[in-house]
Order: structure tokens, then sequence, then C-alpha cells
């Protein structure tokens, strides 16, 4: 395995001379997905199973307040959220001075897509996301190996949580991203602080037949919704429907353990509100 400082990373200003963002070259190769351990209660996971993937870009960190809060003041772009007159809290409720190098959170699908598709990026596959995840290990439940999580990353646990922004009584929240050490792909954030939307659609079942070469999700969600592949050209993510269920990686910080191995599934609809605190994202290439 390559070390995190011999890997190639591009740094892409967004638009308008904006923040820039750091994407880290992801060699192209096998891995595998799923349930590697042997350990995880959930069918979701298994079987584990061999994927093949070409090169790819992963942004090593997940999307900041002060990148999002770019692309909402050059494009007027307001969350679904607040579209509907939803309740708050909304994601700037959580940005302001000394909070900008913090994820964004109280997005979903829709909103993590808009802010891709703007910046000339996409959202990762699920295989994507979780071979950045295990940065070059196979066979461990985290991006780190098989040792205990302790100060690994950012969840309910962590001793260790520098310029925390307390989101509940417990004095648990979010942290600035790359507050913990990267993984052997030089990417942060994997385990913990926010879970992080993917591109595909889900299904509980997909891993029983997924292609072995780059799969793109379901054709179908759990709740057998039609779901075409999005290419991310010509805005065919605005096709993709609210009431979709998609998948969601990585745990965050108010967690368990269980929560932040690297096969770890969850999904929620595109539009979905209910993530709020914990839901972030990051973009691909």
């Amino acid at each position: 395995m390559s070390a995190a400082a011999d890997l190639e990373v591009r740094s892409l200003p967004l638009p308008g001379e904006g923040p820039s963002m750091d994407l880290a070259r992801i060699p192209a190769g096998a891995f595998m997905m799923g349930d590697v351990a042997g350990r995880s209660p959930e069918k979701d996971t298994r079987p584990a199973h061999d994927v093949l993937l070409d090169a790819y870009e992963m942004a090593i960190y997940p999307v900041t307040n002060a990148q999002f809060s770019w692309f909402s003041a050059q494009t007027g772009y307001v969350t679904t959220r607040e579209e509907a007159g939803l309740d708050v809290p909304y994601w700037h409720h959580f940005d302001g001075e000394g909070w900008e190098q913090h994820p964004v959170i109280c997005v979903n699908w829709m909103d993590a897509a808009a802010f891709a598709v703007w910046a000339g990026l996409r959202l990762p596959t699920e295989a994507e996301w979780e071979k950045a995840a295990r940065g070059g290990l196979n066979g461990a439940d985290y991006p780190w190996g098989d040792k205990n999580v302790q100060d690994h990353c950012n969840w309910r646990g962590a001793s260790r949580k520098p310029n925390v922004r307390i989101l509940n009584k417990s004095g648990w929240g979010l942290t600035p991203v790359g507050s913990y050490p990267a993984n052997g792909y030089g990417i942060y954030d994997m385990s913990g602080n926010v879970w992080e939307w993917c591109a595909d659609a889900y299904h509980p079942t997909y891993y029983e037949n997924s292609p072995r070469y780059n799969p793109k999700g379901p054709a179908r969600d759990v709740t057998g919704i039609d779901c075409p592949i999005v290419t991310w050209r010509n805005e065919d993510h605005l096709a993709v429907s609210h009431h979709a269920f998609r998948a969601i990686r990585g745990g965050s910080w108010e967690n368990n353990t269980f929560g932040l191995r690297c096969c770890e599934r969850i999904s929620a609809s595109a539009g979905s509100h209910n993530k709020g605190k914990v839901g972030g994202f990051r973009a691909a290439s």
C-alpha cells in the first residue's frame, strides 16, 4: 500500500474562484466489498464480493460549511428543506465564524447532487466510497484496520473532539474536517463525523447479483421505484425521484462503533430531511 504522502492529490477551485476542494486519485484495481470480516449481522452487507473499479478521484474531506456557503452565495441555491418551509434547523444555522471547516449538515441527496454538479463533480458510487474508505486495506472493519476505534475518528466515544460543535446534551457533535488521521489513501473522516450520501439507489439484496466491474447500484430501490443510473450529464440527477431511497455510508458523530465500519449501509429517500444533524456528503470525479 502506498503511503498517503506519495499519492496524487488535485486541488480544484470551486467556480467563481471559490475555496478549493482537494481530490485524491484512487488507483484502478480490485478490492473486496461488503462484510469482509464476517462479523456483521446485517444481510445487506453480504455476500462479501470482489469488485473491480477504474481509477477515480475522491474528495479527501467531506464538503465543508465554507464550500457549501460559497455554492449557495454564487448560485442562490436554497436547500429542499428551506424551500419546503420545514421547521428549522437549516444548514446555515451550523455555519458562521469558527465553523467554516466543519462539515455541512442538514442536506439531503438532492442538495448534495446539486452542489456536486455545480462543482463539475459527482457523488461517489457505493463501491467507490467503500474502496476509498478502506484505504488499501482488505479484510478490515475500519479505515485504520481492526484496532479499537478509540480516537481514530469523531464518534460518541471519542475522548478527543477538537473544536467540537456541540449538538446534543452529551457534548457530542461535529469536528472540523481532517481532525483525525487520514487512511492509506490520504482521505479523512471516512468513519464518523457525518454520514455521507452516495450516488446509488439502495436495495438490501443488491450484493447478491451486483456486477463486478464498476457497479453503479440497482435499477430499483428497496420500495420498487425505478432508479435509472445517474450519469451526471445533462442534469439527469434532477430526474431522480425524491422518494427513491439512496445509499448512505460512514457513520456519524453520534454513532457507536458498529455504525463506523467500512461495510455499514443505511439509506434514506433522496428528498429526506430525517438525517438532519448527522447527514453530509463528499464529492468524487
